[in-house]
C-alpha cells in the first residue's frame, strides 16, 4: 500500500498502537483480535525531485550509519 502510495504522490508512515483500548472502540475489532500496525496517508508538504541531486549526495544527506556497521556477518 505504501509503495502504491508512493507511486501516486501520496506519503505515508507506519505507526504503532499506544492505547489498543481505545483503539478497539474506534475499529470495533473483537476482543481476541489487536491491530498491530496503523497506516497513515497524505500528500506531502512540498515537492521532492529524486534526480535533483546524485545519490551520493542524497546518501550522504541521510546522515546514516554505514552499514557494515550495522549488519553482522556470521
Amino acid at each position: 500500500m505504501m509503495l502504491a502510495a508512493w507511486s501516486e504522490g501520496i506519503g505515508s508512515c507506519p505507526n504503532g498502537v499506544s492505547d489498543p483500548n481505545r483503539m478497539r472502540e474506534v475499529v470495533g475489532h473483537a476482543p481476541d483480535e489487536q491491530v498491530a500496525t496503523v497506516l497513515s496517508f497524505g500528500y506531502p508538504a512540498g515537492s521532492w525531485n529524486p534526480e535533483a541531486r546524485p545519490a551520493e549526495e542524497w546518501i550522504s544527506r541521510a546522515n546514516r550509519r554505514p552499514f557494515d556497521e550495522i549488519v553482522e556477518r556470521r
